[in-house]
């Protein structure tokens, strides 16, 4: 069963880095918007950079736009793989809408965002929340990351 990560970066450049810290350089297709390649410990992994993604319009009753077209400001890119990536963590979006544009199909394990240094003391709480982990109120913010792993 392949794992899909739903990744959030600030810019292509930003996760042109990372990814290049990841993947076989020497295999790196020419066409580079959906792609397969090599990590370099050997795994083969499946890219979709979906680059800006459109914000819906809102219509008219007659059917006519109201805004002009907008688009989210990250860098979206959805990665399909056989095996977890840690690095990829910092990047997983937290707040997925129920309809989340992807090109990918089949049965993959969505990975979920893993509570981090980065996240509000309230995040926390509304994720140990979710997946009914107990917890106080007196508790800190570094005692509650340590319920999360």
């Amino acid at each position: 069963m392949d794992y899909l990560y739903r990744l959030s970066f600030d810019s292509q450049q930003q996760w042109h880095t990372l990814r290049n810290t990841l993947i076989n350089l020497e295999e790196l297709p020419k066409q580079r918007k959906v792609m397969t390649v090599q990590l370099l410990t050997g795994e083969a992994i499946t890219i979709n950079e979906v680059g800006y993604v459109p914000i819906p319009l809102e219509y008219d009753e007659d059917g006519n736009p109201l805004t002009d077209q907008l688009y989210h400001n990250d860098w979206a890119v959805d990665v399909s793989t056989p095996v977890l990536i840690p690095e990829l963590n910092g990047y997983i979006l937290k707040d997925v809408p129920d309809q989340f544009y992807n090109s990918f199909t089949g049965l993959r394990v969505i990975v979920e965002p893993q509570p981090d240094e980065s996240w509000l003391k309230a995040e926390i709480q509304a994720w140990l929340n979710e997946k009914g982990i107990e917890w106080t109120t007196s508790m800190t913010k570094a005692e509650l990351l340590g319920l999360c792993h």
